[in-house]
């Protein structure tokens, strides 16, 4: 079994584990909140018990020797030769998870290079080895990306099977969706207020879900694109760099897409600490390519 397919066999049966925990739960306290986390979000139990699920399964796989969570203020280190590191985002959008949409787990792996230390954790993105999401919605979702291919499985009674080989972006710029948070309009810059302008006088189906893993595969499967930039409020924008922007802009590129936080490819940007946050553009080659976005 070769390091790629050793992966995918913990990732399964961690989102498995999620997918299950979330879809035959009965206790309504897993959707409270407990604390404020090291990224400025409300932390639910549900959370807590999804990290604890990926740090559970990652110590059994020999090749990780770290995890780095959007729910730690600092990596956890059990093997500090370990050949790699997991980064992850356990449940994006548990904020909406007790209303039913559809969630996910985002995750990056990353090789360590040497001793694993804090900076193994803070490496851009053209040092990925793999990334991917999963999506608990109608089913179980597990979205692969390596070596610029894009790949969708399902997962079935713990079990793996491919759904589509190879997913590509549809590039078909005004016919896709366009989705931003049209709420935080009056506190955007002028620039991108003339973009949501632009693109909502063009654009045939504006949609917005708020959960980052279903806007990036509505996208994916419909074309388009989606925004989330920086405003009055959140000055460095709202989503964190390490564990959604970075790999969301690798994955975005396996699919063909483009990804940039509105100066330069987020692939490009070098992370100076765990839970920094960043804006976040991506969609369709021909809809970003067009904007001065990267």
């Amino acid at each position: 079994m070769n390091n790629t397919d050793i992966f995918l066999k913990h990732l399964t049966s961690a989102c498995d584990k999620i997918g299950k925990l979330l879809k035959y739960n009965s206790d309504k306290t897993i959707f409270d909140e407990t604390v404020v986390n090291a990224s400025g979000d409300m932390v639910k139990k549900i959370d807590v018990l999804c990290h604890n699920i990926f740090e559970e399964e990652f110590r059994n796989c020999s090749l990780v020797g770290g995890i780095a969570s959007e729910e730690l203020d600092e990596p956890v280190i059990w093997n500090e030769n370990g050949l790699y590191v997991l980064i992850i985002d356990p449940l994006d959008g548990s904020l909406s998870a007790n209303l039913n949409i559809t969630v996910g787990s985002i995750f990056t792996i990353y090789k360590s290079n040497g001793k694993i230390t804090k900076e193994t954790f803070l490496q851009n993105g053209s040092k990925i080895f793999c990334a991917g999401y999963s999506l608990y919605g109608p089913s179980t979702s597990l979205i692969f990306a390596h070596k610029n291919k894009a790949t969708q499985y399902q997962i079935l009674n713990g079990e793996l099977k491919k759904y589509k080989d190879k997913l590509t972006i549809l590039d078909n710029f005004y016919d896709g969706i366009f989705s931003m948070n049209a709420s935080n309009y009056f506190r955007w810059d002028k620039k991108d207020q003339q973009l949501y302008a632009e693109l909502i006088s063009n654009f045939k189906v504006f949609r917005y879900v708020g959960s980052l893993v279903a806007e990036v595969q509505r996208t994916i499967m419909s074309g388009g694109f989606y925004a989330y930039p920086k405003d009055s409020k959140n000055t460095n924008g709202r989503l964190r760099l390490v564990y959604e922007c970075i790999p969301m802009a690798y994955i975005i590129k396996c699919a063909g897409g483009l990804c940039g936080n509105g100066e330069k490819s987020l692939l490009d940007v070098k992370p100076k600490e765990l839970h920094e946050k960043s804006p976040i553009y991506f969609g369709s080659y021909s809809v970003v390519s067009n904007r001065n976005l990267l």
